[in-house]
């Protein structure tokens, strides 16, 4: 009798919780993803702008600023998120960013395995 033993990748996806079926779309970016999220240096963030700035409904960086159509929930870890803006002449643009969290959802990474990596500011209060 000749048993098969299964490996698990090291890639592999958390678990999912019962019912969670990926990808799939939302509204609103999730809780796990909001806040203002910057590389983290002896200021911890104070005085100065975040790279990226996630809310609910809006989605805020150096270079633009725009308003959540919706989300593409790609795993628990993984975002791809559909904005609508306006640049700096008033034209409108459509634009979809993708982020992943990593470290136990401690740290943010665009979808490039070798993009920036981002922690959580502090909040300010």
């Amino acid at each position: 009798s000749g048993g098969r033993i299964l490996r698990a990748s090291r890639d592999a996806a958390p678990p999912q919780a019962p019912g969670e079926h990926y990808p799939r779309y939302v509204s609103t970016i999730p809780v796990a993803f909001r806040g203002a999220w910057d590389e983290i240096i002896s200021d911890r963030c104070y005085g100065r702008e975040a790279r990226y700035s996630l809310t609910a409904t809006t989605f805020n960086n150096f270079e633009v600023a725009g308003d959540v159509e919706r989300v593409k929930l790609v795993s628990p870890t993984q975002i791809e998120i559909s904005i609508t803006g306006y640049d700096e002449d008033k034209n409108q643009f459509n634009s979809t960013v993708g982020f992943r969290l990593l470290d136990n959802v401690k740290t943010l990474a665009g979808e490039a395995a070798d993009s920036n990596l981002y922690r959580k500011c502090p909040s300010a209060a």
